[in-house]
């Protein structure tokens, strides 16, 4: 049995007894369909697709992931996942026989990744992490004229007070058909309304402004609907209600390995395959998506996490949680009820915002809230954990696609923009072990791309190799740029290396020269019928 199959089968084959008639079966159908539908409908069970996606809406997915990364393999994948009506422990037996993949849904409501007890400080008296570093310096970006103007946001959430009076007369609302679910608490709803208010918040004479409060507009998709709760049907409307360049935002976590209500070791969403595939597709066709680390303090380059890292490279930017200080370095690990939070971390974690003192909208219980004249309508908070720091991220991505738009006409892909954030960020400062990436400078990132328009393709500044130098094992993340041809040459002109053929569902490409001498070496690159050359270095 392959390792592939291995991990879904040891993960949830135990748990089958007790899980079969209460949680939902999802199956891969890449192969051995016909026979798999037959034996099915002979026990009696249906099939639906699991991904509610419309024909038009595959088919534009499927022409922006081809215009844009030169394959529509991803998108296409999607349409191999079926939802079945029931299951027991004979069609378990098939699919194993089968070696069809298989995934178990557990219905368990995940919490939102912000304000884990102790309680959070007093808040400040004004946003600082929209100033000058230790800030995002985004008021020196406001000051260009650019707050987010012709992008549109699409936030996945629990839910948010659209009465707030930073929010009652600005475009931003709970996407149609998607109403909360009446059972969700505040310690829900309001984490939106947090979210909200670091994103969108109106730049009015009182309260607080949204970083990208000149956004075109905001949707929210609950994942705790009226009808039940589900995690990829809102990300799954997100998806249909989205368009090139739009910016999707993750407010949510996962249960990391072995991880359970009491000891949940959150993780990012995507750790779930389902999800993976779902912001695969997202970043493929152009969108731009935002996602919290989450709380849990995991080490995802740990054996526990070579399964999820082995799916590849999302596309999306994994956002983890710093420190409020010019420091820059992972938020202090604290215990609660004999648990470990702070943010998780590794080389899968692009950029970091800060775990704390975010001043921001809404009444979480425990977070300090202040109610003006005893009104629920005009509350502020103190936010934080990495919802806070995906939310100043999904704030900034969103001003500065509006300015590469507003000069180009066109849209930044999530690669794209995560090169931009890491090349021109503040590094991590404190224990950088643990990787969290470095903190975004807003106006660095403008400028940087201000000077790319001016001087150079962006092809060149959307590659990058690391580690640089290395001991011999590079990496090449290639954005959304179709590489042709790889070739490595000594200083003589030699070349030592060629490569031509490549993974195309993924933007990471090894390079392996660990049998060359110690010295300098020229990369060059040839995609998208243009070629640019750059030095590595082997130690």
């Amino acid at each position: 049995m392959s390792k592939k199959y291995f991990f879904f089968f040891s993960l949830f084959f135990l748990a089958i007894p007790f899980l079969v008639g209460q949680n939902k079966l999802v199956i891969n159908l890449d192969k051995e369909k016909t026979e798999t539908f037959n034996f099915l409908t002979s026990k009696g069970i249906s099939t639906v697709p699991f991904y509610d996606i419309s024909q038009d809406k595959f088919e534009e997915l499927q022409n922006d992931a081809v215009k844009i990364c030169g394959t529509d393999s991803n998108i296409i994948s999607l349409k191999n996942y079926f939802l079945l009506s029931s299951f027991d422990q004979e069609v378990i037996l098939f699919l194993e026989t089968k070696k069809i993949q298989y995934y178990v849904i557990d219905n368990s409501i995940v919490p939102p990744p912000g304000d884990i007890l102790p309680v959070t400080p007093s808040y400040l008296s004004q946003q600082t992490y929209l100033q000058l570093n230790p800030g995002l310096n985004a008021q020196a970006v406001w000051n260009l004229g650019f707050s987010g103007q012709n992008v549109v946001i699409h936030n996945v959430e629990y839910g948010f007070n659209k009465n707030h009076e930073e929010f009652n007369d600005s475009n931003c609302n709970i996407a149609p058909g998607m109403d909360v679910n009446t059972s969700a608490t505040s310690s829900y709803t309001e984490h939106g309304t947090a979210t909200m208010g670091v994103l969108y918040g109106n730049n009015g004479s009182y309260g607080i402004t949204g970083i990208a409060h000149g956004a075109q507009q905001v949707w929210l998709y609950p994942e705790w609907q009226q009808s039940g709760y589900s995690r990829t049907n809102a990300i799954t409307q997100a998806l249909n209600n989205s368009s090139v360049g739009d910016v999707i935002v993750f407010e949510m976590q996962a249960y990391g390995f072995n991880g359970t209500v009491s000891n949940p070791r959150f993780v990012p969403a995507e750790y779930s395959l389902l999800v993976w595939n779902l912001t695969k597709a997202l970043t493929d066709s152009g969108r731009i998506v935002v996602a919290a680390a989450g709380n849990g303090y995991q080490d995802l380059d740990s054996s526990d996490y070579q399964t999820y890292m082995g799916y590849g490279d999302s596309g999306a930017i994994i956002v983890g949680g710093g420190t409020a200080n010019t420091t820059h370095a992972i938020y202090p690990p604290y215990v609660v009820s004999g648990v470990t939070y702070t943010s998780t971390y590794g080389s899968r974690v692009d950029v970091q915002g800060w775990f704390e003192n975010v001043r921001t909208t809404g009444a979480i219980p425990g977070s300090g809230f202040t109610l003006v004249g005893s009104d629920f309508n005009q509350s502020y908070m103190t936010f934080t954990g990495t919802s806070s720091a995906t939310a100043q991220l999904g704030g900034a991505v969103t001003v500065l696609q509006s300015y590469y738009k507003s000069q180009t006409n066109n849209t930044l892909t999530s690669q794209q923009m995560r090169t931009i954030l890491k090349n021109t960020g503040i590094p991590q400062g404190g224990d950088i072990s643990k990787n969290i990436g470095p903190f975004p400078d807003m106006l660095a990132a403008l400028n940087f791309m201000q000077q790319t328009l001016n001087s150079e393709s962006f092809f060149e500044s959307s590659l990058y190799v690391y580690p640089n130098p290395s001991n011999g094992i590079f990496t090449l993340v290639s954005g959304s740029n179709k590489i042709e041809e790889i070739e490595v040459f000594d200083v003589t002109g030699k070349v030592i290396m060629s490569k031509e053929e490549f993974d195309l569902s993924t933007n990471q490409i090894s390079i392996d020269i660990a049998s060359a001498s110690q010295g300098i070496y020229f990369l060059k690159i040839t995609a998208n019928n243009q070629s640019i050359v750059k030095r590595i270095i082997k130690n």
